[in-house]
């Protein structure tokens, strides 16, 4: 996708003009902006907010705004750090509109695959998984290492065996999350089998000083929905906890009984929470705690993935006092 599919109209003015000249674009949430001695200059609706109509806009606040080209790949606007959510755009040196960066994220939030939501998740996973995976390793070399000076093998090669699997277990389940998309119907799944199985990757995800609890009935439900779908999503909401998170903390993955035929998955955190005005559209793209490439695209796509096998997910009450999110699922027959 390229710049250009992404093209808004937009306002141009000159270092002149007045608020009252702006006030009929912003009315319309349309992009301003004022060509100056240091490039563009964004004109955000909130900061002339209460100027009155004959102050010149060079005498308001401004934003500098770097423009991309029209016919650069929209990853460039994701990957701009900066507080402005809307980017004028030039072709060939000629200012032709802006681009609306949550109007983006919207857009690859609604058609991400999978698979690209598993890679947007390993990126995220990966220094913690290669400190884990070398921490196994260095186990099970030192302890082959003991067993070959002392000769006393059957303890030590146990030891060795068990973090060489550990290894390899975090290795196959990194590499699953990166395969394609699940096809065809929904079909049924062992969830407390599958939350075991990953609750290592999920110890990884959270590094050192972060404590995981699963807390599973003792017959858990089996759902309806694909494999990936379902670790994806918990592995989504681990990690934004864990990003939340500045220091020590927990977080409490459970499974209940719902109303009706659904089964419940609630991750649950001690963290800072999620700020009141940030809950209303914590699910919509663009909406982040965080600020880097493509923030706020983790939750968004959670949700096409869900709806895709017959699930829902809400942001619910905090029995830790962080943030927790209920995940629904059909219930398999």
């Amino acid at each position: 996708m390229l710049v250009r599919d992404f093209l808004q109209p937009a306002t141009v003015l000159g270092d002149d003009a007045t608020v009252a000249d702006a006030a009929a674009a912003l009315a319309r949430d349309a992009g301003v902006f004022v060509r100056g001695g240091d490039g563009w200059q964004a004109i955000l609706p909130r900061v002339v907010l209460g100027y009155p109509a004959t102050r010149r806009l060079i005498d308001v606040p401004l934003h500098l705004a770097t423009a991309v080209a029209a016919g650069d790949e929209i990853d460039v606007v994701l990957d701009q750090d900066h507080p402005l959510e809307i980017v004028p755009v030039e072709d060939h040196g000629a200012f032709v509109g802006c681009v609306d960066r949550c109007a983006v994220l919207d857009a690859v939030a609604a058609t991400v695959d999978p698979a690209q939501l598993g890679v947007l998740l390993l990126t995220r996973l990966t220094p913690t998984l290669i400190h884990d995976l070398a921490n196994a390793l260095t186990v099970a070399d030192a302890t082959l290492s003991m067993v070959g000076r002392l000769g006393d093998g059957d303890d030590g090669v146990e030891v060795a065996r068990l973090a060489l699997g550990q290894a390899g277990a975090l290795l196959r389940r990194a590499r699953e999350l990166s395969h394609g998309a699940d096809d065809g119907a929904p079909v049924p799944v062992d969830l407390a089998a599958l939350l075991i199985e990953i609750q290592p990757l999920l110890d990884a995800a959270l590094g050192r000083d972060r404590h995981l609890t699963l807390d599973l009935a003792p017959r858990t439900p089996w759902v309806l929905g694909h494999r990936r779908a379902i670790e994806r999503t918990v592995l989504n909401l681990v990690l934004n906890a864990r990003d939340a998170m500045t220091g020590p903390g927990r977080v409490h993955v459970s499974v209940r009984q719902g109303a009706g035929r659904q089964i419940e998955i609630v991750v649950d955190d001690d963290g800072p929470g999620i700020a009141p005005a940030l809950a209303p559209r914590i699910f919509v793209a663009g909406t982040s705690t965080r600020r880097g490439a493509a923030r706020g695209l983790g939750l968004a796509a959670v949700v096409g993935t869900l709806h895709r096998i017959g699930g829902s997910i809400e942001l619910t009450a905090s029995a830790l006092g962080g943030a927790a999110f209920l995940v629904m699922l059909p219930q398999a027959p």
